[in-house]
């Protein structure tokens, strides 16, 4: 588990545990419908990426929009990405803009 402290205009991650993950992210498992988990793990696979970003913008809306900010510097006219629901099962949806007013770099 990760907790974020803040000092003044610094901010520093403590982990409650040394275990480090490997992720080897399926995008056909990010295209699927999703049962939702607890959130508070990814998967190796990715397959309840899901349940993570919904937990991750409960928990704190500015995580959740540092990394719709990220996404959108690695993927042009993304502008953000969002967890809905479909009955039991989530899945994410983006938000792209396209026209004349954004350009690729």
């Amino acid at each position: 588990m990760s907790t974020r402290k803040r000092a003044g205009a610094q901010e520093a991650w403590t982990c409650s545990s040394l275990s480090h993950a490997a992720y080897s992210i399926e995008p056909g498992k990010l295209r699927e419908m999703q049962e939702p988990d607890s959130g508070t793990s990814l998967k190796s696979d990715g397959g309840n990426v899901t349940s993570v970003l919904q937990e991750i913008q409960r928990k704190s809306g500015d995580d959740f929009r540092r990394i719709g900010e990220t996404l959108e510097s690695i993927v042009p006219n993304t502008m953000r990405v969002q967890v809905k629901k479909h009955g039991n099962r989530l899945s994410l949806v983006f938000t792209q803009q396209w026209g004349e007013k954004k350009r690729l770099p």
